[in-house]
């Protein structure tokens, strides 16, 4: 309880706590729902629109009084009331109490007509004001229209997967597709819904996000290290913090001199091999690749993000005097030589056009081999509103770039077992 108030409440992710050392990057702020709203939302969330809020809260207020049972019914309302603070995701406790509020005291408004008017005239005024209160719930549910984890092709793909590889084999990808990845291949993976603080998402964020060296050897080390903790006594640095295991055993003691160490070809794993390893990696991560790589970009002394990098998808929104306009804020030149962001005007190291995700055809023009930026345009792209990608030097070197959008990886690292435009997955052999 004292941890769930710390994460929710306070905004503290206890991985640096539990760890005594490194500061990872916290998971809270990345998850829309544990973001703070405004009393406004809060009220519409609950209860449909302010006004039937105000009325369920008064509605239960007197259920309160004229029924003490329902004091039983407070904890589970002032949970609810923890999402001014810590995210929509509680809103949902509050739902059934407030709306047993509102159910009371349309009965006893009833009550009252009753006494005043015919059975039918009482009837016709509580359906009719139960729908015009209810109106604003019902619009918010056809609106709101979630798309899926995934789409049917990517379900498909993997469970090709479940025909590959064993069940105690890993995937490594982010945790967003931790749960649907077991449930449809059958198969390991480091982190999910379930296991996703900073100090769980740091290696598949750097398996993602940087070179494909560095990914091949930090895949192979996470798990294995990962398995090896599950056995671990309970006091042992492996159940606290799986990365300073990994610094111990390999006499390191800095972990910039560590994690640059891994991006060496001549870099040697003393941890045996006891598995089969897999890298997934679906086109839709593009969308939220800002966010997967900035868990293994941050400080680990300090938990700042200070080596900053871009990577940001965008639709074209409109075309006028000889630029595109982005929705991501940038102003694209029609010639694709420059950007502007605000007042800047920004050079382009190279323009990658993506004719085929799935068969590797692209082309790369070169503009400036002195600019930092590049600006990929996918002509073969399985995700809607994501059309540009404007990417730093940083991210273009990384392992997802490079494997899943150019279809670059060594051999001697990876095989490719599964090609989509959907999705790649590829095999460590290492």
């Amino acid at each position: 309880i004292l941890y769930q108030l710390k994460f929710y409440i306070f905004r503290s992710d206890e991985s640096a706590n539990l760890t005594q050392g490194f500061m990872y990057f916290n998971v809270n702020q990345t998850i829309q729902e544990v973001e703070n709203v405004d009393l406004s939302e809060f009220m519409r969330r609950i209860s449909g629109s302010e006004i039937v809020f105000l009325f369920s809260l008064f509605g239960f207020v007197w259920l309160l009084r004229k029924h003490k049972s329902m004091i039983m019914a407070l904890p589970i309302l002032v949970l609810g009331f923890l999402a001014l603070k810590g995210g929509l995701r509680f809103t949902i406790y509050s739902v059934p109490v407030m709306a047993l509020g509102f159910g009371f005291l349309l009965s006893e408004f009833k009550a009252i007509l009753v006494k005043k008017y015919s059975q039918l005239t009482s009837n016709v005024c509580i359906v009719f004001a139960t729908i015009l209160t209810l109106a604003p719930v019902f619009i918010h549910i056809y609106n709101y229209k979630a798309p899926t984890v995934f789409s049917q092709n990517e379900a498909s793909l993997l469970n090709q997967l479940k025909n590959i590889a064993n069940r105690e084999d890993y995937v490594v990808t982010w945790w967003d597709y931790g749960y649907p990845v077991r449930y449809y291949s059958d198969v390991k993976t480091l982190v999910d819904g379930g296991k996703h603080l900073g100090k769980d998402n740091f290696f598949p964020s750097f398996a993602l996000s940087k070179d494909e060296q560095a990914a091949a050897n930090m895949a192979r080390l996470s798990v294995e290290y990962t398995e090896k903790s599950f056995y671990a006594p309970q006091n042992d640095i492996l159940k606290t913090d799986i990365l300073q295991a990994m610094m111990k055993d390999y006499n390191q003691s800095n972990v910039d001199l560590f994690l640059a160490s891994l991006s060496k070809p001549d870099f040697k794993i003393d941890t045996p091999k006891t598995r089969d390893i897999y890298l997934y990696m679906p086109a839709r991560m593009s969308l939220i690749f800002s966010t997967v790589a900035s868990f293994c970009f941050i400080n680990l002394d300090t938990g700042v993000l200070d080596k900053p990098f871009t990577f940001s998808t965008a639709y074209p929104l409109d075309v006028k005097n000889g630029e595109i306009y982005l929705s991501n804020g940038v102003v694209l030149s029609d010639d694709f030589r420059s950007f502007k962001i605000g007042d800047n005007v920004v050079s382009v190291n190279s323009i990658v056009e993506i004719n085929s995700i799935k068969q590797g055809e692209y082309k790369i023009t070169p503009i400036d081999d002195k600019a930092q930026f590049y600006i990929f345009y996918l002509k073969d792209s399985a995700i809607p509103y994501a059309q540009f990608i404007l990417m730093d030097k940083t991210m273009f070197n990384s392992a997802y770039v490079q494997m899943f959008f150019l279809g670059n990886y060594d051999k001697n690292l990876f095989d490719l077992v599964i090609n989509s435009r959907d999705a790649k997955v590829f095999k460590l052999k290492i």
